[in-house]
């Protein structure tokens, strides 16, 4: 019958194997108490700690994914807040609007993503740089005379 390894040369090889692996996280894989693979980690002379280039995390441009910061702890940022966090204001400007081009004087300007999609959902297709040219492209319409005829059949 084969001889039973010791559960602290278990923890010993684990730790070994996953160098960068948290004593909790050790624990939870192999069914014991955080605090008695801390005990063993120490007693063998292995860190007990993670280095601190692997404890940190990177936060990214939302638009231009460049490096923006990089956090120590972990708790100190949210990750919703990170994912809306810019490098400059042109990127910030950039992930918040789009290029779009008037359908009345066909000059390109920016408009709110948001405010394009809530026209797409009111079944407004036009889109008008202003409202002087959307004013303009309706008397447009109306000097037809198949738009008049239309009003009179109605």
């Amino acid at each position: 019958m084969p001889r039973r390894i010791p559960t602290k040369i278990k923890v010993i090889r684990f730790k070994t194997k996953n160098p960068f692996m948290r004593t909790s996280e050790i624990a939870k894989k192999m069914g014991y108490h955080r605090s008695y693979v801390h005990k063993v980690l120490k007693e063998s002379g292995l860190f007990t700690r993670i280095p601190s280039g692997f404890n940190s995390r990177h936060v990214y441009c939302a638009e231009c994914k460049e490096l923006v910061m990089t956090i120590k702890r972990k708790n100190r940022y949210n990750e919703k807040k990170a994912e809306k966090t810019f490098c400059s204001s042109t990127c910030e400007i950039n992930h918040y609007n789009i290029q779009l081009t008037c359908y009345y004087c066909k000059e390109p300007f920016m408009r709110a993503k948001s405010a394009v999609k809530q026209g797409y959902i009111k079944n407004s297709y036009y889109i008008y740089c202003t409202i002087k040219c959307k004013n303009r492209d309706k008397r447009k319409d109306e000097d037809k005379p198949s738009s008049i005829l239309k009003r009179l059949n109605e």
